[in-house]
């Protein structure tokens, strides 16, 4: 179900993120229209599910913004205490949102933690939609570039027992890293009031 308010924000509760798509297909078509939107949200909310599932409907360009986390010479004691600090915004945009609002295809390469080393170029289309997903993608940096915002989130119960999950997650890390990280990134940005769509799995 969803309530429409202020005319351009729609408050959403996902039962069945499955069926939830058809919502965005009643959407103003000027809103999505042109690319690209942005999902943001908080770990583990159903974000990168919902980002398929739109992609696969709509057959546009979906890039992940775990795709540019920072890499370790990167990670200096001020670029952490940035709120959103530790996306690397600056390529996130150089290699895939200026080539894409240019109407051009973007080429990058993905940055693999476990590894440690960026990987083989990966290109991204340019078509008529692209979904830019992940938790800092709506960086006030990049907010302009964005026609739709999206934020998804869920209980805090729900996103723990959903990290706990997925194999070799470090739970505890997520408690007292990530989550304070982005919980503090999500307050001084005011995402949840700021975004177009907020979306509670």
């Amino acid at each position: 179900m969803y309530e429409i308010i202020a005319d351009a924000v729609y408050i959403i509760t996902v039962i069945n993120v499955s069926k939830f798509i058809d919502f965005f297909d009643i959407l103003p078509s000027q809103r999505i229209a042109r690319s690209p939107f942005c999902s943001t949200s908080c770990f583990s909310p159903g974000k990168s599910t919902l980002a398929a599932l739109l992609a696969a409907r709509w057959d546009c360009t979906l890039v992940h913004a775990d795709d540019f986390f920072l890499r370790p010479e990167q990670r200096t004691p001020e670029r952490m205490a940035q709120p959103g600090g530790n996306f690397d915004r600056e390529r996130f945009e150089a290699e895939v949102l200026a080539p894409l609002r240019e109407g051009r295809d973007a080429l990058y390469r993905p940055y693999d933690c476990h590894a440690g080393c960026l990987k083989e170029p990966v290109a991204a289309p340019c078509r008529p939609v692209v979904l830019a997903e992940g938790s800092y993608t709506c960086h006030p940096d990049l907010w302009p570039c964005y026609d739709l915002h999206v934020f998804v989130t869920a209980p805090l119960e729900v996103r723990l027992a959903r990290l706990a999950r997925r194999p070799g997650v470090d739970l505890e890390a997520f408690r007292t890293r990530w989550i304070p990280l982005e919980e503090a990134y999500f307050a001084s940005q005011r995402l949840p009031e700021r975004c177009d769509l907020v979306l509670e799995t």
